[in-house]
């Protein structure tokens, strides 16, 4: 047993940063859209803001392109990135679960173009 231990002991440090590189390449994949961005085609991710700490879907070519393409997300409950696409804009669909309530399946880019119809972001 003991030289096992120190075994680990001496890789200790590798075995960690792998790891690390590990769980950073998982989230990164649980967190990315199969649907390109529909302005520049760059991936698009789940992220939460800075300033406010509100989850957004943001393009992340942001930092190489510029591109300022978002769509808003539901701020309670878990989210997850289902495999269906929606059947009316082929966008990605997204599932909200919260505590004691059912899961909602949602497409992020049709509620947006509802809300847009409705005047409720000031379009035409």
């Amino acid at each position: 047993m003991r030289p096992v231990i120190e075994n680990l002991k001496a890789k200790e440090v590798k075995v960690g940063r792998e790891l690390a590189e590990a769980i950073i390449e998982t989230r990164t994949l649980k967190a990315t859209l199969d649907t390109p961005c529909p302005e520049c085609g760059s991936p698009l991710r789940i992220m939460k803001s800075r300033t406010t700490g509100k989850r957004f879907i943001g393009c992340s070519g942001a930092w190489t392109s510029n591109c300022r393409f978002s769509l808003p997300l539901p701020q309670l409950g878990t989210i997850k990135l289902l495999d269906s696409q929606c059947q009316r804009c082929g966008f990605q669909l997204v599932m909200t679960k919260r505590i004691k309530m059912k899961p909602m399946i949602s497409c992020p880019r049709c509620y947006v173009t509802k809300l847009n119809k409705n005047n409720v972001y000031g379009g035409d």
